[in-house]
């Protein structure tokens, strides 16, 4: 019972005790005659003018009743306002305002009166978690409003599909969903249909927006108790989200290893970056013609405590999915940029930015601030974009470009040939350098088809004024290939693999005292393997 309630009985109470004392009193008077007594009483002393006294007191009662009665009626009125407006504060800490669905509050409490089927002990419902393939760039596209309303459009699909169900938005744009057993006739046939739902097109303000749907399922075959089936979904979910977009996950017992595995990773990443233990390796740039050192490309290495070394995809890409890119990112060229006011002065810098940075506006003058910060000169930085970056969206890229270029930072279009839309981002963007991927240098001595394609690129750089690097260069055979159609710079394993930064100096010294072709000749029979991918930034 509430405040409100406990206020309107007492008022009741009283309201009875007051009648109940009325009534005694008038039975008293009665049997007493208390009213002829009284009459006769004001007759013997009508000097005493007794009668208008008693009017008097008369009419304030009844007045005071009159007001007791509007009170009483007022303080009713109030406390159904108050038991409304509580009710209503009690729906919105159960219900998410924007789609009226059921809250993750709802939804635990709603869990906890589940009580597991009698006989076999198993929960009696089926949870799939729901997570909106790019939601993100469909919010950037028609801004907060229309992304508001694609999540009321998903809500109102999702409620069609499962009238009777519990369908509750987590937050932002997760949702789950908790099935009754006995109208469910298979949970994977469910997921694909979930996906299927939501990957239905929808006009939103005129524009036709499509997003998809991540979703990962548990069933009460692996769960002890109620509570964990949203728990088990979460992590189905997890596993479903690396293996692209639309996937569906059942949930395994041996998810909660990788899960686990994954977490203490992150939780290791982030002390990493925190304490700057991630560093930046430096590749040479090699000028084709005459064998010169021209600059170092940074690639971010992390040696754990053990000594062992955690691939460049892999953390690169747990740091994009646990928001810390940005963070790590700007720790790498702040150290590189330090580095690079090491070495000779006409000694270029490249560095490479992770397509998911691209969404940050500020991306440009991120990099600006560091470069004021560390003293080196925009000059001699050259920002590397990889072409399926610019795809995603190209209106943020464009205004990146324009940033760092205006300061007087060079741009590279790494990894030119994979994407979706080359010439079209040449013909919107202005670059200075384009970058051969190496998948079209290797074995391109032995491939005709690669040579075309390899020339056609270094024709159209040629024919733009954009100078052009190749990558992965790791024989004689592919240098030689490479500075004869004409390829600007290169590098690769045949020139030097990726230093620590202490051995730098010996390395700009060792390209000062030979020339390319003869280092070629004397250390490509003792070439090492690659342990990592070139570019680390970025997860290929």
């Amino acid at each position: 019972m509430n405040l409100f309630n406990l206020f309107e009985g007492k008022a009741r109470t009283d309201a009875f005790l007051v009648a109940a004392t009325g009534v005694i009193v008038w039975i008293v008077a009665l049997q007493f005659d208390v009213w002829d007594r009284l009459t006769e009483f004001l007759e013997g002393h009508e000097a005493w003018q007794l009668d208008e006294l008693i009017l008097g007191v008369l009419c304030v009662g009844f007045c005071g009743f009159a007001y007791s009665v509007r009170r009483l009626i007022e303080l009713r009125s109030e406390v159904r306002r108050r038991r409304t407006a509580e009710d209503n504060a009690s729906w919105i800490a159960m219900h998410d305002p924007l789609t009226r669905l059921p809250n993750r509050r709802f939804m635990s409490e709603f869990i906890q009166q589940l009580a597991p089927s009698t006989a076999e002990g198993k929960a009696s419902h089926t949870a799939f978690a729901i997570d909106l393939d790019g939601f993100k760039k469909a919010n950037d596209l028609l801004g907060h409003h229309g992304g508001d309303m694609v999540l009321i459009e998903v809500s109102d699909r999702l409620r069609r599909k499962f009238p009777s169900d519990v369908v509750a938005r987590i937050g932002g744009d997760e949702f789950t969903i908790l099935v009754d057993n006995q109208s469910l006739q298979s949970p994977v046939a469910t997921a694909q249909e979930l996906v299927g739902i939501i990957s239905e097109p929808m006009i939103i303000e005129g524009r036709q927006v499509e997003v998809g749907a991540s979703v990962g399922v548990a069933t009460p075959e692996h769960v002890v108790n109620p509570e964990q089936l949203p728990e088990y979904a979460d992590v189905a979910l997890y596993v479903a989200k690396r293996s692209g977009r639309n996937s569906t996950k059942m949930f395994d017992p041996a998810m909660l290893e990788y899960v686990s595995g994954r977490a203490k990773m992150e939780q290791a990443l982030r002390v990493a970056v925190r304490n700057h233990d991630i560093v930046p390796y430096f590749q040479p740039l090699i000028d084709m013609e005459d064998g010169k050192l021209v600059g170092f490309e940074a690639l971010a290495r992390w040696q754990r405590d053990n000594g062992e070394f955690t691939p460049p995809d892999v953390f690169i890409a747990l740091a994009e999915q646990a928001g810390l890119i940005i963070e790590l990112s700007e720790s790498i060229l702040r150290q590189a940029c330090k580095a690079a006011l090491e070495w000779p002065n006409h000694l270029t810098l490249a560095f490479n930015v992770s397509p998911t940075q691209l969404s940050d506006r500020r991306l440009g003058l991120r990099i600006i601030e560091i470069l004021a910060e560390t003293g080196l000169s925009p000059q001699r930085l050259e920002i590397e974009i990889t072409e399926s970056a610019l795809v995603r969206d190209t209106e943020m890229g464009m205004a990146i470009v324009s940033d760092l270029h205006n300061a007087g930072v060079r741009i590279a279009l790494d990894d030119f040939g994979t994407g979706f839309s080359s010439l079209s981002q040449l013909g919107k963007l202005s670059f200075d350098k384009i970058k051969i991927d190496r998948s079209f240098v290797t074995d391109c001595e032995h491939d005709p088809k690669r040579q075309k394609i390899v020339n056609a690129i270094l024709n159209l750089g040629r024919g733009l004024g954009i100078e052009t690097t190749a990558e992965g260069i790791e024989t004689p055979a592919q240098y030689a290939l490479m500075k004869q159609m004409g390829c600007d710079t290169g590098q690769g394993y045949l020139f030097s693999a990726a230093r620590a930064v202490d051995d730098i100096p010996e390395l700009i010294a060792s390209f000062e005292r030979s020339q390319i072709r003869a280092w070629g000749r004397s250390h490509s029979s003792r070439m090492r393997a690659a342990p990592f991918p070139l570019n680390p930034l970025k997860a290929t």
